[in-house]
């Protein structure tokens, strides 16, 4: 079977990812190729504006490995129609209402993957972005400075809050079994009585 077939073709009209098809390109030339022949299996995964594009660059580049990934992210990567769209995604990302914190920082990281937006904006994301509730019992601290430190003080307040809220309704539980107690004794009083 001809290994060509087995992965997509790049085409390099901004509808793909181009950081996952480089990891993917990358894991099928290992699979299938010797690692020597990496540079030569390149442009047969390219089609379309993307062989245009090779077919323009340097011998230097073309022979390394590395130089033609740098290239190859340089020029799709940050021009990227998906890359914009999730760009997007992730300026409007907020915890939803039913989410755990967990959830949505694992949706925070997987949508930042591929852009270094840095420690500021991630921390600034989970400031702003989780739940008013989770923010109101962070206020009475001071805010962490690194993103781990967040992460993990975010996941306690939210389990703490958890214990409280399930506390608090067991206690209710508990109050309204302790009112209510007389008051059906007294009618099951009335009912014995009437028998």
């Amino acid at each position: 079977m001809d290994p060509t077939k087995l992965l997509a073709k790049f085409k390099g009209d901004f509808t793909e990812n181009p950081s996952r098809w480089w990891k993917l390109f990358e894991n099928f030339v290992s699979l299938y190729y010797d690692e020597s022949k990496f540079c030569n299996a390149f442009p047969l995964f390219l089609e379309e504006n993307a062989q245009i594009w090779y077919n323009r660059l340097s011998d230097d580049v073309t022979k390394s490995q590395n130089n033609l990934k740098c290239e190859f992210l340089k020029k799709y990567e940050f021009s990227s129609g998906q890359n914009f769209q999730t760009s997007t995604e992730l300026i409007n990302l907020s915890q939803r209402e039913d989410e755990k914190v967990s959830d949505y920082i694992n949706r925070l990281h997987v949508l930042s993957e591929n852009h270094d937006y840095g420690e500021q904006f991630t921390l600034w994301k989970l400031r702003n972005e989780c739940k008013p509730e989770l923010m109101r019992q962070m206020a009475f601290g001071k805010w962490p400075e690194t993103v781990a430190e967040a992460e993990n003080r975010l996941r306690s307040v939210e389990a703490t809050s958890k214990c409280l809220r399930e506390e608090d309704q067991k206690r209710m539980q508990e109050n309204i079994v302790t009112k209510l107690q007389p008051e059906m004794e007294k009618m099951l009083q009335q009912v014995l009585h009437q028998i």
